[in-house]
């Protein structure tokens, strides 16, 4: 079974990837994701490229913005949208959260 890898990255507009494909970088349209998830995958990757100063910022501090009360409900929307992608892809597609570290 093909494996979508989900991880924020830069210049990238949604956090899905796919390793052994001729693209790498993926899309919603390629899984056939619904619309109302899509447009949360582009805004969770849109706020982190807004965030990012503060991510790299507060790496050397130890305090990272996901876990202020802001980045709060961004990483907790973020895991909401994992399941929901594991449900909209099941029989299909496996998806590794990659997202946060273990």
């Amino acid at each position: 079974m093909r494996t979508i890898r989900y991880f924020f990255d830069l210049g990238h507009p949604y956090p899905l990837w796919e390793t052994g494909t001729d693209t790498y970088t993926m899309k919603p349209a390629d899984y056939g994701l619904s619309d109302s998830l899509a447009r949360e995958l582009k805004w969770l990757a849109e706020e982190y490229a807004n965030r990012f100063d503060e991510l790299v910022a507060a790496t050397s501090a130890d305090q990272d913005w996901r876990e202020q009360p802001a980045g709060a409900e961004w990483r907790r929307r973020s895991e909401a949208a994992v399941e929901r992608l594991r449900q909209e892809v099941e029989g299909r597609f496996a998806v590794s959260d990659e997202s946060w570290p273990a």
